[in-house]
């Protein structure tokens, strides 16, 4: 069996424990980066199978921090890495797929529900 790896990037420390028990429980391994910085940093060093992305973080919006990464898989010519958006707010959808990510939680989600859509985007 694959072990796939993600990219969790969320600031609130709850949230970054009940997502990564999710994570942990399904066996995928996993970083955790809190803001845009350190999201960067470890896309230039790391490959992942999925990244998981809050809106809410410190330095910057998700929806932008999204639309930096597909700008910079471009300039690479990489191929897109499936970004899930995990937010507490239903009005950003629209910008969420116009920024480029693959698809949309409210939050909270079930390990279930987050399980079926990381499975669904990592066969691609």
């Amino acid at each position: 069996m694959e072990i796939y790896k993600g990219l969790l990037v969320e600031d609130e420390k709850v949230i970054q424990r009940v997502h990564g028990f999710y994570l942990k429980s399904l066996g995928y391994n996993f970083d955790l980066a809190e803001n845009a910085e350190s999201t960067l940093d470890y896309l230039k060093r790391q490959k992942y199978d999925f990244i998981l992305l809050d809106n809410g973080l410190p330095d910057i919006q998700g929806v932008d921090l999204c639309k930096m990464i597909r700008q910079t898989e471009k300039k690479k010519n990489a191929k897109p890495v499936p970004i899930i958006f995990l937010t507490t707010h239903h009005i950003i959808r629209h910008e969420c797929f116009e920024a480029g990510c693959n698809d949309f939680m409210i939050k909270p989600v079930s390990q279930e529900s987050l399980k079926n859509l990381i499975e669904y985007w990592i066969r691609f």
